[in-house]
């Protein structure tokens, strides 16, 4: 189903909404859906890239979830759970 056929059907049950907010509408949808099912991956470079004995790094806010690092070219393990000492600096 293409723009124009779910544009088609849209106006059927609602025809006082207009065209320009119809599209705003299914965007927003779209962006929602694909937020709330993480179906789309990509990935992020750290601006000016690692710093020395700097631990925490500020992120965009389209990020959701953080499935793995990379760094040199090479993949970090994954933590599961809590480390055992934790530091907050």
């Amino acid at each position: 189903m293409d723009l124009a056929e779910i544009l088609e059907i849209l106006r059927q049950e609602h025809p006082d909404v207009g065209m320009s907010q119809m599209i705003r509408m299914l965007n927003r949808a779209s962006d929602d859906f694909c937020t709330k099912t993480k179906i789309i991956e990509s990935s992020f470079t750290l601006p000016g890239g690692l710093v020395a004995d700097q631990r925490y790094y500020d992120l965009t806010d389209d990020i959701i979830e953080i499935k793995g690092i990379d760094i040199a070219d090479e993949e970090t393990p994954q933590l599961i759970g809590k480390p055992k000492k934790r530091d907050f600096t």
